[in-house]
Parts: C-alpha cells; structure tokens; sequence
C-alpha cells in the first residue's frame, strides 16, 4: 500500500483545472459501492464472529415456568 499524506494530495489537487476539481470533488463524494464478498469469503467473515462462550451455569434452565413460576407470568 503506497502512503500519501494529506498535505500532498491537496498540493496535487491545487494543481488540477477547475473543471478537473469539480469532477474530483464529485467523485469523492459518490458513495463508493462495497465490494462483493464470494461466499466462501462470507462464510469466514460470518464464522469469525462467533466465539465460545464458555459452558452455561450449571442448573440454568431457559423454561418460561422456571423463572416465572408455575402460572408462566
């Protein structure tokens, strides 16, 4: 990847013609469209957000009528 600092993108800028401004200046406004992922690039990005949580506490129960009660309120 080349470097380009901030100071010397404007001084190339200011060298361009109005015309050549405007269209530049257009064009970095255009929201740029998101390259397309394959699926198998999709399949790592999805699988690398998982994570083990590690084991649930023990006697935990996911049962409505566990935390509730027996009358599911």
């Amino acid at each position: 990847m080349v470097s380009i600092f901030y100071d010397e993108v404007v001084s190339l800028a200011e060298k361009l013609t109005p015309e050549e401004r405007e269209a530049l200046g257009k064009r970095l406004l255009e929201k740029p469209e998101k390259p397309k992922m394959s699926a198998e690039e999709f399949r790592q990005w999805f699988e690398s957000l998982a994570f083990d949580a590690g084991a649930v506490l023990e006697g935990y129960s996911d049962r409505r009528e566990d935390w509730y009660g027996d009358d599911g309120r």
